[in-house]
């Protein structure tokens, strides 16, 4: 710790050098007041850090004069207990008197050179922690403190979302292309010797989906920034809640229009099951379940490993008895037998249905059908289901001047996305009708 002390004070006093011999190489006398301010700082920054090599310089020949005791004392290393003690060193904005969004501000407007490096620190230990560089990307990544202590909005969130496999989204372009084969190759049995073989051309398509911008802004006054306790934690948490949230219902009910993706109930050839009933009963909606998985597996040749329903649609099952008023769906905790569903009345993971996962999702539109009252279930294998994002976990945050001579400034979270959910349409199995109008 000692060396990147010194080196650090090194790499500021070599700044400071650089400073004035710049004034010194222009001939002249006075430092600007940018250059005055700059100079300021680095002098204070050094004297904090020469104090700071000064205290472990004593510390050090302290230890080593315990040392000297030790050994003409002759005191055995396993009579003493060792004493071990962990230095970790917490993120810059851990700190309550640390205000990211203040700092971004001020680097941004004030020319802070403080501020941009606590940013530029917290970048790099952003970095360190993901598999992904965000160094090529524009823009500011949001300390994730931000994601994990924010008081959670009542938004519908993004449990879809957060059930698909995620890639990174490549640097350039606005169109994802993927191959789909549409004819494949045929196998038979020889009629007989030398007589010709089974042959047919394998073909394939262009498949090709767009890159989204999803982007919400927020005006916020210079007094918020500067002199607002938990601004920025109110702030960005509802951002990124609903920016999650509009993923989430794209992923499912987007339909390519107005710069959305195209979710699953949109995409063409899909597996439909149709359940129609004036008076749907829970034992009805269980065997509809069971049709939809079964047209699902006979069309794609496999099983789903998600069902997406919404939460209302759990409850009914859920709350729903046999012709013997037993549960179809019981609690974990009861180590049930011979089970249709095994679960609780939840959000998100929830449990089984037929052995396969069940997520629930407030996303899923309640107003489908003639009536506006029917809701949509989904069976989904995700694999099939590529979901695209770009590298900056996701977020990144740039400020607007907008109104300068009010002191409001506009901050803008975006991110870049693409959903290949048309890749392997048969991967997609929704069920719906009249009998989803029956609710609790």
């Amino acid at each position: 710790m000692l060396e990147k002390l010194i080196a650090e004070r090194d790499e500021q006093r070599a700044k400071l050098d650089g400073l004035l011999e710049k004034v010194e190489t222009e001939d002249r006398t006075e430092l600007s007041d940018e250059e005055n301010a700059e100079f300021q700082t680095r002098t204070e920054t050094i004297k904090q850090l020469d104090e700071r090599v000064k205290e472990l310089k004593e510390l050090n020949e302290r230890d080593e004069a315990i040392e000297e005791s030790r050994e003409a004392l002759d005191i055995k290393e396993d009579a003493v207990a060792p004493v071990v003690t962990e230095m970790k060193e917490a993120g810059v904005y851990d700190n309550p008197k640390r205000s990211f969004l203040t700092d971004a501000y001020n680097a941004e407007f004030n020319n802070d050179i403080e501020a941009r490096e606590r940013i530029q620190y917290s970048q790099r230990q952003e970095n360190e922690t993901r598999d992904v560089s965000t160094s090529n990307f524009a823009g500011l990544v949001i300390p994730q403190y931000l994601v994990d202590q924010t008081a959670e909005n009542l938004k519908a969130g993004s449990p879809f979302y957060n059930a698909l496999p995620k890639f990174q989204l490549p640097d350039d372009g606005m169109t994802m292309h993927i191959s789909r084969v549409t004819t494949g190759t045929a196998v038979g049995a020889q009629s007989s010797e030398n007589a010709a073989v089974s042959e047919t051309d394998i073909d394939d398509t262009d498949y090709t989906f767009p890159v989204c911008t999803y982007a919400g802004a927020q005006d916020v006054s210079k007094q918020a920034i500067d002199r607002g306790t938990g601004t920025e934690d109110v702030l960005m948490a509802d951002l990124m809640g609903a920016y999650y949230t509009a993923v989430d219902n794209a992923l499912i009910n987007g339909d390519e229009s107005s710069g959305t993706l195209k979710g699953l109930k949109n995409i063409s050839s899909i597996t439909s099951t149709t359940w129609t009933d004036a008076s749907p009963t829970a034992a009805e909606c269980v065997s509809k379940f069971a049709k939809l998985i079964s047209d699902f597996t006979t069309n794609r040749y496999a099983s789903p490993d998600v069902i997406i329903m919404h939460p209302r649609r759990w409850a009914y099952l859920v709350g729903g008895l046999d012709g013997d008023s037993r549960p179809f769906v019981l609690p974990q905790g009861n180590n049930p037998s011979n089970a249709v569903g095994i679960g609780a009345i939840g959000y998100a993971a929830v449990g089984t249905l037929f052995g396969i996962p069940v997520i629930t999702d407030a996303n899923i539109q309640t107003d489908a059908g003639s009536g506006n009252n029917e809701d949509n279930a989904f069976a989904v294998k995700t694999s099939d289901l590529p979901f695209f994002e770009s590298a900056s976990a996701p977020f990144r945050l740039r400020f607007e001047a907008t109104a300068p001579k009010s002191l409001q400034i506009t901050v803008v979270v975006f991110n870049y996305v693409a959903f290949g959910a048309g890749k392997q349409p048969k991967s997609i199995g929704m069920l719906s009708g009249s009998g989803m109008a029956g609710v609790l």
